[in-house]
């Protein structure tokens, strides 16, 4: 017999299990905003931002890499 309905998804993949990417942002907020005086600039935005997206793109080319 045919399972109906929507198929399961593929288990998303943890950034890193010790870690959350929320925690990782606030870590990387605070630490910023000590060294520039308390506020965050656009360059600290940014460099947060592409700290956190190389960081998911180590994670998926890994997964790929698994799935091969």
């Amino acid at each position: 017999m045919a399972k109906r309905g929507r198929p399961k998804s593929k288990p998303i993949p943890k950034w890193n299990p010790k870690y959350s990417k929320i925690s990782v942002r606030v870590a990387m907020q605070n630490v910023l905003s000590n060294l520039s005086g308390g506020l965050l600039s656009f360059e600290d935005k940014k460099i947060i931002n592409q700290v956190l997206s190389e960081c998911d793109q180590k994670v998926l080319d890994e997964q790929n890499q698994i799935e091969e």
